[in-house]
């Protein structure tokens, strides 16, 4: 699951997401014009959305963006593939959901900057179990009047498809903890409500909180296959040996889910047997509130 230069390789879908957010929402947010900012990135990865899509559209004055991310691996690799852009860009691994972050690299940091004045996170806070202390840090290390962009995936036919693996007799012995990768508002009815509680919990003002459905169609199944393996936790479980037969009949899976998904979530657009991605993503900007959360 921790492949850098596969994920950077694969990723063409998460890229032109989080493109069409920063286009969309990145000017909500309000910057100072006299103030040296400092911005985190939490989940930052391999470091290429960071670098490449964030810090171009952060205003020159942004003194600091700060890459996070809970994979060592990913963080190395962040740090060198991205060492020419230094020190204004600087990557630390810590877990978002650390109960004592002030003992954590990340926390130390956010001490050094009196806090941060922005936070983005794109694609990564659905892969945290504790959501509620997750947002509580994330709250902690913004500055008072702080913002942050988040987002996280709520659906997608690819969990459907682990769930379909697992009951499936070939497969079942290599995926038999399919339920603990779902994202946490997934089986949710109302996922905007559910995660705007938790927000609220951790005591942030919400200026707007969206459900919004994407799409990414790769220009060959080769490439739609690997964006789909790069994060599938459960391949390196599976014998060298079984490993193309699992492929196999886990995109011919993914196919059967996705024609079920799109069914209910938006039927004109599904095309059957193509090459394109589906997932749903809740996407919310944010402000700190001044109450204490306990």
């Amino acid at each position: 699951m921790y492949q850098p230069g596969l994920y950077v390789r694969s990723n063409a879908s998460q890229r032109e997401c989080v493109s069409r957010m920063l286009r969309e929402w990145a000017g909500r947010l309000r910057w100072s014009r006299e103030e040296q900012e400092a911005v985190l990135d939490v989940g930052c990865g391999p470091g290429d959305v960071t670098a490449q899509l964030l810090l171009p559209r952060l205003p020159s004055s942004v003194r600091v963006l700060v890459g996070h991310d809970v994979s060592e691996a990913m963080v190395r690799y962040a740090a060198a593939a991205h060492a020419a852009l230094a020190p204004r860009l600087r990557f630390l691994c810590t877990d978002i959901a650390a109960r004592d972050l002030p003992a954590t690299p990340l926390g130390a940091c956010a001490q050094q900057l009196q806090g941060f004045h922005k936070v983005f996170s794109f694609y990564a806070l659905h892969w945290v179990v504790d959501q509620r202390t997750a947002l509580r840090n994330i709250h902690s290390l913004l500055r008072p009047g702080g913002e942050a962009l988040l987002s996280l995936v709520a659906n997608a036919p690819m969990y459907d498809t682990y769930i379909a693996m697992q009951n499936n007799p070939r497969w079942c012995e290599f995926m038999q903890d399919a339920y603990s990768f779902m994202p946490p508002y997934k089986r949710s009815r109302d996922p905007v409500n559910d995660f705007s509680v938790v927000l609220q919990e951790a005591g942030f003002n919400i200026y707007a909180c969206r459900l919004e459905h994407f799409s990414y169609r790769y220009p060959t199944m080769q490439e739609f296959g690997d964006s789909t393996m790069v994060l599938n936790p459960f391949l390196k479980r599976v014998p060298e040996e079984l490993k193309t037969i699992y492929i196999k009949d886990f995109m011919r899976e993914y196919q059967r889910e996705k024609v079920k998904y799109m069914s209910m979530v938006s039927p004109q657009e599904l095309e059957r047997n193509d090459t394109t991605l589906y997932h749903s993503v809740l996407i919310t900007h944010v402000e700190k509130g001044n109450q204490d959360v306990s």
